[in-house]
């Protein structure tokens, strides 16, 4: 049984905030509840914004990165050169396209499996370190640069969700589950 903090003691006779009270009778059909741990759960609005924080900082540094390198770039007469703004908005795509397919679920994954850890600066430091080293291997193959160039690169994904981390911990819920009480004397 799931119970959320509630003021006043509004869970009913024998509980309050879900917890069994000496001083209240036990009432034999309502059992009373034990808490026996907290998890942080988030909701879908705190997903959402979490997910959208991470493609908007991801975008603007790319965005930034690609400016940069087309200012430091010469261009030499009569060569063929394709601008790296030119590409941005592919890029954009093709980042919007991996951030939903691979991105989402594994937040949500990193999400469930942080649940029992309360402090939140933990789920925040996870947020960095998982895609940074889930990444770090295939980006560095891909890319060229082995294993360190993939966790530059995958660390630029982590920093990402990590911001993304950071802004919605005061949506995070702290939630009490509580199971009945047994061998009570």
């Amino acid at each position: 049984m799931v119970t959320k903090d509630k003021p006043n003691g509004t869970e009913g006779a024998g509980q309050r905030h879900g917890v069994a009270n000496a001083e209240d009778p036990v009432d034999d059909r309502h059992p009373p509840l034990v808490c026996s741990r907290r998890i942080v759960v988030l909701d879908s609005y705190a997903i959402a914004k979490g997910w959208f924080i991470a493609v908007v900082v991801w975008l603007v540094g790319a965005l930034l990165l690609f400016l940069g390198l087309d200012a430091s770039t010469v261009k030499e007469p009569g060569t063929l050169y394709i601008d790296n703004v030119s590409i941005w908005p592919v890029f954009a795509i093709v980042s919007v396209a991996a951030a939903i397919a691979i991105g989402l679920p594994l937040g949500l994954l990193l999400a469930r499996l942080l649940r029992p850890v309360r402090n939140q600066w933990i789920h925040v430091g996870a947020f960095f370190a998982v895609p940074a080293l889930l990444f770090a291997w295939p980006l560095g193959f891909l890319f060229g640069g082995g294993f360190p160039g993939g966790l530059m690169l995958g660390s630029l994904i982590g920093v990402c969700s990590a911001i993304s981390r950071a802004a919605i911990i005061r949506n995070a819920t702290i939630v009490d589950i509580a199971e009945p009480a047994t061998g009570q004397q």
